[in-house]
């Protein structure tokens, strides 16, 4: 008598049909045209564009090789390495407080109790309003003058600039804090979701508390999915230029690398053949953040 599992493998062979490698390749096609001329292809030009004097004029451009590159240093140096230190101080303000915050949350409207639902969609909210409503309706808020928080202030005889002091960053990063922390608090309650209840009866049997319980239990399930959402804050922060366009355009320190970036071009501070090469700068120091983090990701796996 056949085993049931081995019948069942069986039969699922029979029903898959083969492919050709030519068939498949054929298939691969559209895909491989796209993926060039989305991503290889500006690449390319890019790295082309990065060794030329280029600045709008094609009649003009001349190949300086190097040079950009060298001059990125040399001559504009006291702009790009403030604006790099300013990215490792909004990732140390933004990275780990929107984790804390979207687990908390997740946390909480995963308790059976009522009105969890509302919750969920309050806390997500702010991820579908869109980056010019949440950092237009956060600078009134923020305002000095006539602002919700300026007028509590005054309350406690104090007052503050916010987006216009030299703490501007942290309240950027708070607007930031809340605009997307509801986004990791969706894929943290998927996985919470996922953990089967038996193992947490069976640790409450063992007498487990409930803070044992978290750190012995829930944390190392729940690592791939923090690892996840470690990846999106990551790259959020790394390439965040957006709420800093629609409340400080870079004054008073949130300059970040990838506001630097794109002030130089829409402001033709430098030519765009610099501004490549800059971006060049940009990919290589975000592949190496991606590296050690992985490094460090694979170093906490739990097996």
């Amino acid at each position: 008598m056949n085993h049931p599992i081995k019948a069942t493998l069986k039969s699922k062979q029979k029903t898959v049909a083969y492919v050709s490698p030519r068939t498949a390749f054929i298939a691969l096609i559209p895909a491989l045209i796209l993926i060039t001329m989305l991503s290889i292809f500006p690449a390319v030009v890019n790295i082309i564009m990065s060794m030329t004097n280029y600045d709008g004029a094609i009649s003009t451009v001349e190949f300086v090789f190097f040079e950009n590159y060298i001059n990125f240093f040399k001559v504009y140096g006291n702009r790009t390495i403030p604006a790099l230190l300013t990215t490792f101080r909004y990732m140390a303000l933004v990275i780990i407080p929107i984790q804390i915050l979207a687990f908390g949350a997740a946390l909480l409207v995963n308790q059976k109790v009522k009105g969890r639902n509302f919750f969920r969609s309050l806390f997500f909210l702010p991820t579908i309003l869109g980056i010019a409503v949440v950092a237009t309706s956060w600078k009134l808020m923020f305002d000095p003058i006539d602002g919700p928080f300026a007028k509590l202030l005054e309350r406690f005889g104090t007052s503050s600039a916010f987006l216009g002091s030299e703490n501007a960053l942290v309240f950027v990063s708070v607007i930031a804090l809340w605009a997307g922390f509801g986004y990791s608090m969706v894929i943290y309650v998927a996985g919470l979701a996922g953990i089967d209840k038996d193992l947490y009866e069976a640790a409450e049997m063992d007498g487990a508390n409930k803070w044992q319980i978290f750190k012995g239990l829930t944390l190392p399930l729940m690592w791939p999915v923090i690892t996840i959402c470690l990846w999106i804050s990551l790259n959020g922060t790394l390439h965040m230029a957006d709420f800093i366009i629609f409340t400080t355009k870079g004054q008073f320190g949130t300059k970040t690398f990838a506001y630097y970036i794109y002030e130089s071009v829409i402001e033709n501070q430098v030519s765009q053949g610099q501004s490549a090469a800059t971006s060049i700068y940009f990919t290589i120091f975000i592949s190496v953040i991606m590296l050690l983090f992985n490094k460090f990701v694979k170093s906490k796996e739990v097996y």
